[in-house]
């Protein structure tokens, strides 16, 4: 049996109450992926962090909480925000007449603009992800804010992560964007340029079907071998 992980609570790292909070309708728009904007004080801790957001978001945005449901961390601890099945506060809009907000989940990786994902954050929020589809929260759709909101976040690395971690159905896919594909997924889980072997393998494995879940899973178990290494 699958145990859970180990996920830091409100109350370990200093959360204040929401004034009010709701539960989710649903998960029809699965999770979506965040960074915090502006980088902090390298002296700060991941909890002065959140504590400083937190704050922000209550006392002047005037939200009821922080607004995302996860943070994960740079050594990649994984804090509780909003939680399982809570209503976020952490993308705007709706889509087929369905809030965002109260039919998802966000994760929120606590680095800004001009900072880079660490291998621990990614592997982190691979798992917070697999802990969800246990609790019966697909990880079916895993999209960066700015796939439905015109901003910047959560950065370009973290864009090409989740677009490849996304199962899509990719039966018909063109060759063209199965090599974008595969060069992105190298950037963002390996870290370095696709060579012209690795490359060719996975784009005619893709184009013949192989849904791109797998690459990336593949992808993930050698970065892990390689941490720990």
């Amino acid at each position: 049996m699958m145990t859970q992980m180990d996920i830091i609570s409100r109350s370990a790292w200093g959360a204040r109450p929401a004034t009010k909070t709701s539960k989710l309708h649903s998960f029809d728009h699965g999770w979506f992926i965040h960074w915090l904007g502006g980088p902090y004080s390298a002296q700060m801790t991941d909890e002065q962090v959140l504590q400083s957001v937190q704050r922000y978001h209550q006392t002047t945005k005037g939200w009821r909480d922080i607004a995302y449901s996860f943070a994960v961390g740079r050594s990649g601890r994984v804090f509780e925000l909003r939680g399982w099945g809570t209503a976020g506060g952490h993308t705007s809009g709706s889509e087929g007449g369905k809030s965002r907000n109260f039919n998802s989940m966000a994760i929120v990786f606590l680095i800004g603009e001009g900072e880079t994902a660490t291998p621990e954050m990614l592997v982190a929020a691979s798992q917070l992800m697999a802990e969800g589809e246990t609790r019966g929260y697909s990880a079916d759709k895993v999209r960066p804010h700015n796939e439905v909101v015109s901003t910047a976040c959560p950065g370009s690395q973290l864009t090409a992560w989740a677009q490849a971690y996304e199962h899509k159905e990719i039966t018909s896919m063109d060759k063209t964007t199965a090599t974008a594909i595969v060069k992105e997924t190298y950037t963002a889980i390996l870290e370095r340029e696709a060579d012209a072997e690795g490359l060719a393998y996975w784009v005619d494995r893709i184009v013949g079907g192989l849904p791109i879940s797998e690459i990336r899973w593949a992808f993930m178990f050698v970065r892990l071998a390689a941490i720990s290494a």
